[in-house]
């Protein structure tokens, strides 16, 4: 029929498609690809993590040498981190870790400031004095919305044997502060 005069192919419906309309498809099927792909890379890395109301977070702030000798200096981040270590046996709480804490290991640091600065609910502060061959440390958790003192806590041990402070303070964070913190006990970890 092709090859008859005066007749015209009115349909393409049985014709090979062309190969320039294929690779445009294709290209364009490329790009709306990649296009979707960024958007989603996009919004997963800007999305805001659902808080869950079960979850609690807290941070340990350096404590403050009330005496501020050289010697016991390592004592600021040294007790901060053991109350740290302290409370990571409560499955449900979130601890900030120390490096993103040692900001604040200054005097004039503000709980409620730090703790909204760190996103957390709770903030723990305390000083220590080392003074007569012993150690004197104060500690207070401050709820960081409302800034108001949730627990408090005193630990006295002989200086030269700081192992009995880190037994006193864990067994005192363990049962104290821990459920000031509203967690069950239960849910607290023996190790």
């Amino acid at each position: 029929l092709r090859q008859a005069p005066g007749l015209k192919v009115a349909t393409t419906t049985f014709q090979k498609p062309s190969t320039k309309l294929t690779w445009m498809v294709i290209g364009l099927a490329a790009v709306l690809l990649m296009v979707a792909a960024s958007m989603g890379a996009w919004w997963l890395k800007h999305r805001v993590a659902p808080v869950r109301a079960s979850t609690r977070t807290i941070a340990v702030l350096p404590l403050q040498n009330i005496k501020h000798d050289s010697e016991s200096e390592f004592l600021s981040y040294a007790l901060a981190d053991e109350i740290a270590n302290a409370l990571t046996y409560a499955r449900s709480l979130d601890i900030r870790p120390s490096a993103s804490t040692q900001k604040y290991g200054n005097a004039e640091a503000d709980p409620a400031k730090a703790g909204i600065e760190l996103g957390v609910n709770t903030v723990v502060v305390g000083h220590f004095l080392r003074q007569d061959k012993m150690v004197h440390v104060t500690v207070e958790a401050v709820d960081v919305k409302n800034n108001k003192v949730i627990w408090t806590g005193a630990f006295t041990a002989p200086a030269d044997s700081l192992n009995a402070l880190r037994k006193q303070m864990a067994k005192k964070v363990k049962e104290e502060l821990v459920p000031a913190l509203g967690i069950a006990r239960e849910a607290v970890e023996d190790k």
